[in-house]
């Protein structure tokens, strides 16, 4: 896990109120109807913000008079910065570091019996074996691929230059993927880590893809995980949540993807295959201008098109097979190169990374 929220704590005691309000800490606003009362001090709201243990700090009435609070915690270590997560424990360990801090450095007293998160960033970060921008084909799909069922919305993206710009534009080579839900409870985020870490001064040996999933609001995560609680939630809860993802929203929708789109790769090679004519030039054409109109690749690799032209082509000889599989292969080396740069096992390579 990476940035975390949590709710549902309680701050029970106040030593230095005084000293608090003059810092800007703690805020009484004139003419309230309604004050939290902690110490027989008399409060509208306490703001802490970026300390080493916590990001910020919030406690405040809500306008039915009920009282809410939120802490927001992240690594920040300062070598790697956020390169390596924490774990459930790890975090847990943060929680009490910070309950401390808030103790000894600001003499507030916080129950955090029944907090639960609020927001969930879970993700995965991988070591690819080429740049980032070399995957932009395979993980356009992906994210294109995402089932309908999650109601993912696209969002726009800022890239090196901030021009804004659209994920489907495929002629782009993004540094971020990402898709929100209609509803804003969840959010697929796929980066190029080893880039965003330059951003930090830190340069770091390896190629890092990043595969996250935040999930917003405490319903949300009970929803997914089973539990929002954070002494119920384990490690091997968030694991299999992660792993199940990925199969069911990854792994299974892109092979039926390539499942589904055979019968359409079939009858554009059947239109055009014409013995002792140059067809293969029309076909990769179709398929690149296809690619070009949707913003999408109907294949990945040119072996994928290989793989479909004996369910179509009456091949008369084996050395008019050898010949077509070749040409194909050698016209994708010249002129479609982006047929030729193994973008086939570069999907497999990320899922079974991410798997």
């Amino acid at each position: 896990m990476d940035k975390i929220s949590i709710k549902g704590f309680e701050v029970t005691a106040i030593k230095n109120y005084d000293s608090l309000i003059d810092r800007g800490i703690i805020t009484v606003k004139e003419r309230q109807n309604n004050y939290i009362c902690i110490s027989g001090n008399l409060i509208s709201t306490i703001k802490i913000g970026k300390t080493r243990y916590f990001d910020d700090f919030f406690y405040t009435l809500t306008q039915y008079g009920g009282v809410y609070g939120k802490m927001q915690l992240s690594i920040n270590d300062e070598e790697y910065h956020n390169l390596n997560c924490y774990t459930i424990k790890e975090y847990i360990d943060k929680i009490e570091e910070a309950k401390e801090f808030l103790s000894d450095e600001y003499g507030i007293t916080v129950n955090m019996r029944h907090i639960m998160y609020d927001s969930l960033e879970i993700n995965k970060t991988i070591v690819i074996n080429e740049k980032f921008s070399k995957y932009s084909r395979p993980l356009n799909l992906m994210m294109y691929l995402l089932p309908n069922k999650l109601q993912l919305k696209e969002v726009d993206y800022m890239g090196k230059s901030l021009q804004s710009k659209k994920v489907t534009d495929y002629k782009k080579k993004p540094e971020t993927y990402m898709k929100i839900s209609k509803g804003k409870t969840l959010s697929i985020k796929i980066y190029d880590k080893t880039e965003q870490l330059k951003n930090f001064k830190i340069l770091v040996e390896h190629n890092y893809l990043r595969f996250e999933i935040t999930l917003f609001g405490a319903k949300k995560i009970d929803e997914k995980l089973g539990t929002n609680n954070v002494w119920e939630l384990t490690d091997e809860m968030v694991n299999q949540f992660f792993h199940e993802f990925i199969e069911k929203n990854v792994l299974e929708a892109y092979t039926k993807y390539c499942e589904n789109r055979g019968p359409q790769l079939r009858k554009i090679i059947k239109e055009n295959y014409k013995p002792k004519c140059s067809w293969t030039k029309n076909v990769l054409e179709q398929i690149a201008n296809l690619e070009i109109d949707n913003g999408l690749p109907l294949v990945l690799d040119v072996n994928e098109i290989i793989q479909e032209l004996d369910k179509v082509c009456k091949f008369s000889t084996r050395s008019s097979k050898y010949y077509a599989r070749k040409t194909l292969q050698e016209k994708c080396e010249g002129k479609l190169k982006v047929l030729a740069n193994q973008d086939y096992e570069k999907m497999l390579e990320i899922i079974e990374k991410l798997l």
